[in-house]
C-alpha cells in the first residue's frame, strides 16, 4: 500500500511530495531537510474512528451531523478551551451542546466516547506505510520530531509508540496536552523544531489539521499535508487523488 502526502496549497509555489512504502521511501521533496516532525494525530494513526462512530449514533438518533462538521466543532473547541485544562469529557459535552444536542442524549454520547477513548489506546493501529517511513529515516540517521495539537499527553504518546516499536525513533515528543502556557501555534512549531536544529527552514513538518499546516508555512518550515477525503479517509492511490473534490491543505 501507499500512502501519498501532498504539499500545503500547491498553487502557493511548494510541489507536490508522496511517501511510499516501496523501495524508494524518500522522494526529492525532502532534498536539503535535516530533520522531520510529524504530527501524531491522523498522521501517524486514524484518530478519527470515534468521531465517526459518534456522527453514526448521531444519526441513528435522528440528528444528521457531517463529520466534517463534527470535526471542526471538536478542534474549535479544543482551541477554545484546551488552556483551561478541561478533561476531553468537559470539552465533548460543550462541543455537543455547540451542535444543540440536548443535555441528556449528550451526557450519554459523552459516556459511549469515554468507552471508546479506553478501548482506542489498546487497539489503534498506526498508517503502515507511515510508520515504514519514520524507520527508514531514523536508520538514515534523519532527527525525528513528534507533536500533538490534541488532549494527548506526551505520556500517551510515548506509550503507543512503544507499542509500535517506534519508541526510540523521536528526538522529540511534544504534546499542547502538557503545555500550561498558551503559545501562538507559529512560536510552538518554532520551537519543536529548534529542538532538532537550528536551521528551522530545513525542517520538514508532515501534518494533516490546516491551522497546524498554514502555522508550519508561517514558521519558515516546510509544510507536507496528508490528503484526505472530506469523510476522513486517507487516500491511497494518485487515482483518488485525481478524482477527489478536494485537496486539504
Amino acid at each position: 500500500m501507499q500512502t501519498f502526502v501532498r504539499s500545503i496549497q500547491e498553487s502557493q509555489g511548494i510541489p507536490a511530495a508522496s511517501f511510499s512504502s516501496g523501495n524508494n521511501l524518500l522522494y526529492p521533496s525532502f532534498v536539503g531537510v535535516k530533520a522531520v516532525i510529524f504530527e501524531f494525530e491522523n498522521v501517524v494513526f486514524d484518530g478519527t474512528a470515534w468521531q465517526r462512530r459518534c456522527c453514526q449514533w448521531l444519526e441513528r438518533l435522528g440528528r444528521n451531523i457531517s463529520f466534517a462538521l463534527f470535526c471542526s466543532q471538536w478542534r474549535k473547541e479544543i482551541r477554545l478551551h484546551r488552556s483551561v485544562h478541561m478533561s476531553s469529557e468537559e470539552i465533548l459535552e460543550r462541543c455537543l451542546r455547540r451542535l444543540e444536542i440536548p443535555t441528556g442524549l449528550a451526557t450519554e454520547l459523552v459516556a459511549a466516547c469515554r468507552a471508546l477513548w479506553r478501548k482506542a489506546s489498546v487497539v489503534d493501529k498506526p498508517f503502515t506505510s507511515v510508520v515504514t517511513l519514520i524507520q527508514s529515516l531514523y536508520e538514515k540517521s534523519m532527527r525525528l520530531g513528534l507533536v500533538s495539537d490534541s488532549l494527548a499527553t506526551v505520556s500517551d504518546m510515548q506509550e503507543r509508540l512503544n507499542a509500535w516499536h517506534i519508541g526510540n525513533c523521536f528526538s522529540t515528543i511534544s504534546s499542547r496536552g502538557d503545555s500550561i502556557d498558551e503559545q501562538s501555534d507559529v512560536a510552538w512549531l518554532i520551537k519543536n523544531a529548534k529542538n532538532l536544529t537550528n536551521d528551522v527552514d530545513t525542517v520538514a513538518f508532515v501534518g494533516r489539521e490546516e491551522e497546524q499546516l498554514t502555522a508550519a508555512m508561517r514558521a519558515g518550515l516546510k509544510p507536507f499535508g496528508i490528503h484526505c477525503n472530506p469523510d476522513g479517509r486517507l487516500l491511497t492511490t494518485m487515482e483518488e487523488q485525481r478524482h477527489s473534490v478536494r485537496a486539504v491543505a
